[in-house]
């Protein structure tokens, strides 16, 4: 069974004018602030680490805003399936690589966190260790974001814990 996400051209929009507000206020503050008559009575320490946060913003928020536009591509533009339910596996989208495949031996349930931004459904392992994996918190390379997909939590939930007692 393949699941695929509902195109939402509405957070499609607000992503791209993210990107471009984000190149146009960072290309503004690296041309402009330097000069300024400010920057040059401070110490070069305190120049040099407003330039790094800076520089460490730009760069997080450019990486957010191609994770996004990159995720709707593959799933609404080219169609590629958010999930993907078989008996032997899970198949998880994610947009860097391989998709993740979990054998369904290995999930002993599965749980929901809504979050600020969207709600995702995440697959609680047997070993312990697994359960510990991710990048910040509530943040999972495992998880399947549900806000759009085509079918909703509840039944997604269903329909994944069937297979757990196949």
């Amino acid at each position: 069974m393949k699941i695929y996400e509902k195109k939402h051209f509405s957070s499609a929009a607000q992503t791209a004018c993210l990107i471009l507000l984000i190149v146009v206020i960072c290309v503004a503050f690296f041309l402009f602030l330097p000069h300024q008559q400010f920057m040059d009575s401070t110490s070069p320490f305190w120049r040099i680490t407003l330039l790094l946060m800076a520089g460490v913003t730009f760069v997080g928020m450019l990486f957010t805003g191609c994770l996004r536009t990159k995720r709707y591509i593959d799933l609404c533009i080219k169609g590629n399936p958010a999930v993907i339910i078989s008996d032997q596996a899970l198949q998880i989208y994610y947009p860097f690589g391989e998709d993740t495949v979990i054998p369904w031996e290995e999930i002993a349930d599965f749980e929901t966190y809504p979050s600020k931004d969207w709600t995702t459904c995440r697959p609680i392992y047997k070993d312990k260790q697994k359960n510990k994996w991710r990048y910040l918190k509530h943040s999972y390379r495992d998880a399947i974001r549900t806000d759009y997909l085509d079918i909703p939590d509840e039944k997604l939930l269903e329909i994944l814990r069937q297979h757990l007692t196949a």
